[in-house]
């Protein structure tokens, strides 16, 4: 794919290699739970996964709740699935 991303920085750039589906296991209240996203970028150059909280929202259904310093996130169920 070799496509370039801009970052937040001024002139900042990163690689995305390909585009595709990721698994991620997560634990929450006990409980280990399979997160499945689509069309997520692989980009080596960046060390930290980030998730857009607006496509959360808006294709996946889920919503987030921000307090007291963390983010609580609430599936189309209204049950909890992970907190930071």
């Amino acid at each position: 794919m070799g496509k370039d991303g801009e970052t937040a920085a001024k002139g900042g750039k990163f690689t995305i290699t390909e585009i595709g589906r990721v698994n991620k296991h997560v634990v929450f209240n006990g409980r280990t739970i399979t997160l499945s996203f689509k069309n997520v970028m692989h980009t080596p150059d960046l060390s930290h996964n980030l998730i857009s909280i607006g496509k959360l929202e808006i294709k996946g259904g889920c919503y987030s709740i921000f307090d007291g310093g963390g983010v609580t996130f609430i599936d189309r169920d209204q049950r909890p699935f992970l907190q930071e």
